[in-house]
C-alpha cells in the first residue's frame, strides 16, 4: 500500500480492523495501441454499481486545501484518480474510531472503501476523480462522521 500512517488501534468482533478491507491499488494499463489507452477501473460480478460521478476538484486558493468528504457510505465506494493527486486520504473505522491516512495518491490510483469507513480527501491542487457507489447518493443517506463534523470544508 502507498504512504500509510496508522494511529489508534481498533479491532472488530473477529479481531480484524475494518480498515484492513480498504484497498489502494495502482491500476495498470489494460490495453494500449495507436488509437487508445484503456485502464480497467472496475470489474467485479460481486458488486453492483448503482451510482457513478466525475468529481472535478478546483485549484484551492494559495496556501489552502480543498477538503472533501468527512462522511461514510452504506455500501462500497470506489474512487479512481483520473488526474491530479489526493494529497491526503484520511480514513476511519466508524465502529472503533481507528484512523489511518495515506499520502500522495496520484493519477492511476484506485481506492476501494468498504461500508462504514469514513473518508476525507484533501487536495492542494486540481484533480479529477471518477467515483462509483454501490448505494446511490441521496442527501438523506449522507452520514457525517461526527469526529470530523466541525472541520471546515473549503
Amino acid at each position: 500500500m502507498l504512504g500509510m500512517v496508522r494511529s489508534e488501534q481498533g479491532l472488530d468482533s473477529e479481531g480484524q480492523s475494518a480498515l484492513s478491507g480498504v484497498r489502494i491499488d495502482r491500476m495498470p494499463i489494460a490495453h494500449a495501441d495507436a488509437r487508445r489507452t484503456a485502464v480497467e477501473i472496475f470489474s467485479s460480478p460481486g458488486i453492483t454499481i448503482r451510482d457513478s460521478k466525475v468529481l472535478m476538484v478546483n485549484q484551492p486558493p494559495e496556501g489552502k486545501e480543498a477538503v472533501i468528504g468527512g462522511h461514510w457510505e452504506q455500501g462500497i465506494e470506489i474512487i479512481y484518480v483520473q488526474a491530479g493527486e489526493i494529497d491526503t486520504l484520511r480514513l476511519a473505522d466508524v465502529n472503533t474510531g481507528e484512523e489511518i491516512s495515506h499520502q500522495h495518491l496520484s493519477e492511476g490510483t484506485r481506492v476501494t472503501l468498504p461500508p462504514q469507513i469514513a473518508h476525507q480527501l484533501r487536495f492542494r491542487g486540481p484533480a479529477t476523480l471518477i467515483v462509483f457507489n454501490e448505494v446511490p447518493f441521496t442527501p438523506e443517506k449522507l452520514v457525517i462522521y461526527p469526529p470530523w463534523a466541525q472541520e471546515v470544508i473549503s
